[in-house]
């Protein structure tokens, strides 16, 4: 076994603009390192650093119906690859028909660009 740190930090802020619609935000920062990454001249487990935000807006067409549009942004920085950047439009809807019962559906592009030697990539998933 490899003894590993993880650390993760995140917020999230939500504004009330009308009876029906809301605007939300998250930002969040996970970083892990293990002793082989800080291991002199090896790199068997990368170092990792990973940023995401990501925007939404919120639409609550009746008390059991709600509808997001949205898009999230990433960046993962990689000791032994290259940085990647991310983008991702979304879409939402989650519909209650009872106390006990959600149901849920999300769309969404993402596009991953990284960027190595003077190269550039881009990647849709």
């Amino acid at each position: 076994q490899t003894p590993e740190e993880n650390y993760t930090t995140g917020g999230n802020v939500s504004y009330q603009v009308g009876p029906r619609s809301l605007i939300d935000f998250q930002v969040s920062r996970n970083w892990r390192e293990t002793e082989l990454s800080r291991s002199a001249g090896t790199q068997l487990v990368p170092e990792v650093e990973q940023w995401s935000a990501t925007g939404l807006f919120h639409y609550r067409v009746t008390s059991k119906l709600d509808l997001a549009l949205g898009m999230s942004w990433g960046y993962d920085r990689i000791s032994t690859s290259s940085d990647m950047r991310s983008s991702q439009p979304q879409a939402s809807i989650e519909w209650q028909p009872t106390s006990r019962i959600v149901v849920s559906a999300q769309a969404g592009i993402e596009t991953r660009n990284s960027k190595a030697d003077g190269m550039n990539s881009q990647q849709r998933l």
